[in-house]
């Protein structure tokens, strides 16, 4: 099974839909080279870093409206570097509040945890949703 939609590749960098959660727009940005800690990238890279988050950030706010977007570094299921770019969406804000009690408080890290799980994919392919979004985002990182 692989259904990797690359919304963004250059020299240093690949980003792509996360092919594990049907969420239109969760994006995974890694370094094409096998690294485990930030201080292993060459200045080069590390410097386009911010400019490539900030541009995946950018195209997924004018292509989804997302409430908010989440940025984030782990490592704990796949050790190598990599980002995930993941936008709060109404509709995911929506479903979160029907199921949690905590109806004012907003709270980013269990948002993103409980989506991951409520979103997992548990058929073979993205949805189509998520497919055509994701060519939109590769679209747009080109405009």
């Amino acid at each position: 099974m692989d259904n990797q939609i690359i919304i963004y590749r250059d020299d240093n960098f690949i980003a792509s839909q996360c092919r594990s959660c049907n969420i239109p727009g969760y994006i995974i940005l890694e370094p094409i080279e096998n690294i485990y800690f930030l201080h292993n990238l060459n200045a080069d890279s590390l410097n386009s870093l911010i400019v490539i988050l900030a541009k995946v950030e950018e195209v997924i706010c004018r292509t989804i409206k997302p409430e908010n977007i989440y940025i984030a570094k782990f490592g704990e299921e796949c050790l190598k570097v990599h980002f995930h770019i993941f936008p709060r969406t109404k509709e995911i804000t929506e479903k979160y509040l029907k199921q949690h009690s905590n109806k004012n408080n907003l709270n980013g890290p269990q948002i993103f945890d409980w989506a991951r799980r409520e979103y997992k994919l548990t058929e073979t392919h993205l949805s189509k949703k998520v497919i055509e979004t994701a060519n939109l985002l590769k679209i747009n990182m080109y405009v």
